[in-house]
């Protein structure tokens, strides 16, 4: 098994509102990191981190930014979700933090489109049996609540 602190973990969408937040945090930690977004620019990022354009829809765009990647950190899009396991597996990456909700798993959520698109996002990686995936699970974002007033 490869030492998962010597590889980069990717932060897929890391100028989002939760991913420049998640990089932001790895990056005070000294943990080796790859930042990817659809469109980078100059300047966007911190000096010596790994940029890579990348769109979670767009198979074609992944194998390098996954490439040599332990871990990623991604927000769960159900377009291309099998693009995305598929991808991952084939370039080795052992773990994903999949930011997922909390509707997934609450009853009263049955039937609702933003749901049922994160339960079948969850099932891909759920029909997996060599990559780990950890669900994130929230069920309200404060930076939602900003977006709502």
């Amino acid at each position: 098994m490869a030492n998962l602190d010597l590889q980069p973990t990717l932060v897929m969408g890391a100028r989002g509102s939760v991913g420049k937040h998640v990089l932001g945090e790895l990056i005070a930690l000294g943990v080796p990191v790859r930042a990817s977004v659809r469109r980078p620019e100059p300047g966007q990022f911190p000096d010596g981190v790994d940029v890579r354009a990348a769109d979670l829809t767009d198979p074609d765009s992944l194998a390098s930014t996954f490439d040599g990647a332990g871990q990623v950190f991604l927000y769960a899009n159900h377009a291309g979700v099998q693009g995305v396991v598929d991808t991952a597996r084939a370039a080795g990456v052992q773990r994903i933090v999949l930011m997922s909700s909390g509707s997934v798993i609450h009853p009263t959520s049955q039937g609702n489109t933003i749901a049922e698109e994160h339960r079948d996002v969850e099932d891909a990686f759920a029909a997996v049996t060599d990559l780990t995936v950890i669900p994130i699970r929230p069920l309200v974002l404060a930076t939602n609540s900003l977006g709502w007033a």
